[in-house]
């Protein structure tokens, strides 16, 4: 049977709903305990949409396709985790929003990885958890007792969220990733040309080697083995840069606070030899690791003895080539 379209049956059915609401409040009002069931209430979808910048330029990468195993940490408005969601990067980048609705969260935080995989130790999140007790760690290296591995290309993002309303029926929020880390690069110049790559090795002190789950990088010292080469001048350098979790805005260096490199040999009747090492280039600035940054360090060993450091910080892609002096 076709539904009526006459405007008396329009008037009717406004001015009964009306009648039905004003029955509701007036027996809620009195006190009544036979009130007549609410009508039905929607639920409102409640969704969180992922994007990746680069930290540097601010441009949108969401299309990049360096991420993978992206978790994302809930957390209520005192920060206690309420729940944990494996994220595709596929989904991510077809801009397929979270859909927070039944996670019973009016606001809260949310804390986004990327990348962590097997590269880094992070502490097994349960419900309750405050935010606060939660890291993500460099991983002991099980080959070179008392140190530690360099972590992966790690992406992040925080965020106090507030689900913005964005029709009657649904409201969203953005978190937007970037790249965590540093990067270090390091040229070591002036060793013997006939020497072997097997025979040398660095090793840097770490300032950071932790990140809370707001991103923070963790004040805990550790330090890297790591192998290098020699390349077509004869230089020693790290094959490919080093990930490093970065040094913390506003650091105070010192002697007892900043990032070591040196560069050793291998001996095998006795230990293994310090040739050169370096905390700050010649202008007595320390060595920065800047998020989402390369730092690049010439180490120059001339025949006097005297050790040279050179320090210039590029773009995450881009290794500087420094000049032969």
């Amino acid at each position: 049977m076709p539904v009526s379209t006459n405007p008396i049956f329009g008037y009717m059915k406004c001015l009964l709903s009306v009648m039905a609401l004003t029955v509701l409040f007036s027996c809620i009002e009195q006190g009544m305990e036979e009130c007549p069931p609410p009508g039905p209430v929607d639920d409102i979808r409640q969704l969180l949409y992922l994007r990746v910048t680069d930290g540097v330029t601010r441009v949108d990468i969401t299309d990049t396709e360096e991420l993978d195993d992206i978790m994302v940490y809930l957390f209520d408005r005192n920060e206690k985790l309420v729940d944990t969601v494996a994220f595709t990067t596929a989904m991510m980048r077809q801009g397929t929003p979270i859909n927070l609705t039944d996670k019973g969260l009016d606001g809260g935080y949310v804390s986004v990885w990327a990348n962590i995989g097997n590269a880094v130790e992070i502490d097994k999140a349960g419900f309750g958890d405050d935010i606060d007790d939660l890291e993500i760690r460099m991983l002991p290296n099980d080959s070179r007792t008392d140190f530690f591995l360099c972590p992966g290309d790690i992406f992040f993002g925080y965020k106090q969220i507030e689900f913005a309303p964005v029709d009657q029926v649904t409201e969203a929020d953005t978190v937007w990733l970037e790249r965590k880390n540093s990067k270090l690069n390091v040229t070591v110049r002036g060793l013997p040309k006939t020497g072997n790559a097997e025979d040398y090795y660095f090793r840097i002190g770490s300032l950071y080697s932790a990140y809370d789950f707001e991103g923070t990088p963790q004040l805990v010292p550790r330090e890297i083995w790591e192998e290098g080469s020699f390349d077509d001048a004869s230089d020693y350098i790290s094959p490919e840069p080093y990930i490093m979790i970065h040094n913390a805005p506003g650091h105070i260096y010192g002697e007892n606070s900043r990032v070591l490199v040196g560069i050793y040999r291998t001996v095998t009747t006795r230990a293994d030899t310090l040739i050169a090492s370096g905390d700050r280039d010649t202008d007595g600035k320390y060595i920065p690791l800047e998020q989402g940054k390369t730092t690049n360090v010439l180490i120059i060993i001339e025949q006097t003895g005297e050790i040279i450091l050179q320090t210039i910080i590029t773009p995450w892609d881009e290794i500087h080539q420094w000049t032969i002096w």
